[in-house]
């Protein structure tokens, strides 16, 4: 039985939703977007509502004005971003998202905003090339804390990214192409042979997170990705009994991504397209698609639903069932699991409630829902018309691997 998922009904639920919580009286060079509904404007949730715009294919009515109060903050000498929001941040050694991590972070966020806004040729981030230069790529990869993969590989995830923007601006540049080998040449020297990831830590959850932010790097040159069919065996046993990848249920705006584009990817290069795989996608997608919430929007948790529960019903899943009485009893349980308030990459200036709508867990949900229907169409009545984007990093358009070093970047 094909999926009932409506993506044009959630497509205009979204649009809804966020041009909703836009805070309508906006000073120039401020902000127009929250994290959360309530919240005032700021530079991640303003970046989070113009990537879920551009995947949902539609303008911001303050396209122009976000487009300018990015880049009156943006360095032309550093490629990165004077963001004021952390000004009263507070960096004790023992704060695992440091200043580093928030500058380069802030980095990515801003400059994929300017791009799905339309701008070309931003000035690239001299941190990536000041690492070519000194010929310490390898060594700077090598040096992170892989005990914490998840975290880290986000940093390795941005190094990436920022030197495939300076091979297209300085394609003949031989410290950039030394620096892109060196970075290559450690990802294939440590990676796991065993489960495909990257680290010391043991814990599966971490290391299929930590993967997937370096999977994106390989994709962005069609580089093939080693071990990929063991990395996807490993992530498949992390799903818990309602189709999320969250222990106790209703999942984890990153944790379901991150799972969801590896399981993708295995999909694609599979070359006999198993019906289960085929299957357990359609079911992740139900579990997200009918969890959307009454404001239009995602949380970064998401309850399971009457209509969820019906089409488990239709579809004789009673696994699936089971697993959604056991998500709402854990609930009930463990209120932390949907209630709690937590700061977005640990910053003060970002807290938002769990199971609440924020633009993040949107943008982020619905990529996610966009992959499996792009990669298995054929297992919903409505078709997905969102656009994806084919920028290295995160969301992106997933395409099959091959041996070609071919770019595919779009920056």
């Amino acid at each position: 039985m094909k999926s009932k998922v409506n993506f044009e009904k959630i497509k205009s639920s979204i649009i809804s939703y966020i041009n909703r919580i836009e805070v309508k009286k906006c000073e120039v060079n401020a902000f127009p977007f929250p994290l959360q509904e309530g919240q005032p404007g700021s530079f991640y949730g303003t970046c989070f509502a113009v990537l879920t715009a551009e995947l949902m294919d539609f303008e911001l009515q303050k396209s122009e004005h976000i487009k300018q109060a990015l880049l009156t903050r943006l360095d032309n000498e550093s490629g990165c971003f004077n963001n004021e929001e952390f000004d009263d941040e507070d960096f004790p050694n023992s704060r695992q998202h440091n200043q580093q991590y928030l500058y380069l972070q802030t980095a990515y966020f801003g400059r994929s905003a300017l791009y799905a806004l339309g701008c070309e040729n931003l000035p690239p981030v001299n941190f990536a090339y000041e690492l070519c230069k000194k010929g310490i790529v390898y060594e700077w990869l090598n040096e992170l804390d892989w005990n914490n993969p998840w975290l880290v590989s986000n940093l390795d995830m941005f190094l990436g990214i920022f030197l495939l923007e300076w091979q297209v601006h300085k394609p003949e540049c031989p410290f950039i192409t030394n620096g892109l080998d060196d970075y290559f040449r450690w990802h294939d020297e440590q990676q796991s042979t065993s489960d495909g990831f990257w680290g010391s830590n043991t814990d599966p959850l971490e290391r299929m997170a930590g993967g997937y932010h370096i999977f994106v790097i390989y994709d962005a040159i069609n580089r093939k990705i080693p071990y990929l069919k063991q990395a996807a065996e490993v992530t498949k046993k992390l799903a818990w009994d309602d189709k999320l990848f969250v222990y106790g249920g209703g999942g984890g705006a990153c944790e379901d991504m991150d799972a969801i584009d590896i399981l993708v990817r295995a999909y694609l290069i599979d070359t006999n397209k198993s019906e289960i795989h085929k299957q357990e996608l359609k079911n992740i997608a139900e579990r997200i698609g009918f969890a959307i919430n009454k404001d239009g929007g995602y949380g970064w948790r998401v309850r399971p639903s009457a209509k969820w529960i019906y089409s488990l019903i239709q579809n004789n899943d009673y696994k699936g069932l089971k697993g959604g009485i056991k998500t709402l009893l854990f609930k009930l349980k463990s209120r932390s699991q949907y209630n709690s308030i937590h700061l977005y990459s640990s910053c003060k200036f970002y807290p938002f409630k769990l199971g609440e709508s924020d633009t993040w867990s949107t943008w982020f949900r619905a990529s996610a829902l966009a992959m499996i229907a792009k990669a298995v169409p054929e297992m919903f009545d409505d078709q997905c018309d969102w656009y994806l984007h084919k920028r290295p990093g995160l969301g992106v358009d997933i395409h099959v691997n091959n041996e070609t070093t071919k770019t595919k970047t779009s920056f």
